[in-house]
């Protein structure tokens, strides 16, 4: 092939080839450029749904604790110490009772 043609040729096709990217859209055209496409749009439910199961779990595992860890050891601390001290107040009651020389208000057994 000529030298000159060569030339030509390889000019008409940068022509052809610029002409080309000129006439693309700017804007994306297609549903599947647009991510509206079925397959797309049901693709976005699946991956949120499969995110939020940890993260679902992870609430209800800090919920859980949160709730149950120290309620129930303070629950029980809190109805030993008023056990503790419903019987102080008793004690005290009836040896003050005594000490005034007043009878027990305490039922007999």
């Amino acid at each position: 092939m000529d030298h000159d043609l060569a030339m030509r040729a390889e000019a008409v096709a940068m022509l052809w080839q610029r002409i080309q990217t000129e006439e693309e859209p700017l804007l994306v055209v297609g549903m599947r450029d647009r991510g509206w496409q079925p397959s797309q749009l049901l693709e976005g439910p699946g991956r949120t749904f499969l995110y939020s199961l940890p993260g679902a779990l992870v609430i209800i595992v800090v919920w859980a604790w949160l709730r149950f860890s120290g309620r129930k050891v303070r629950a029980t601390e809190h109805e030993a110490s008023l056990k503790a001290l419903e019987g102080d107040v008793k004690a005290l009651g009836a040896t003050g009772r005594a000490a005034q020389g007043k009878p027990s208000t305490r039922p007999k057994r």
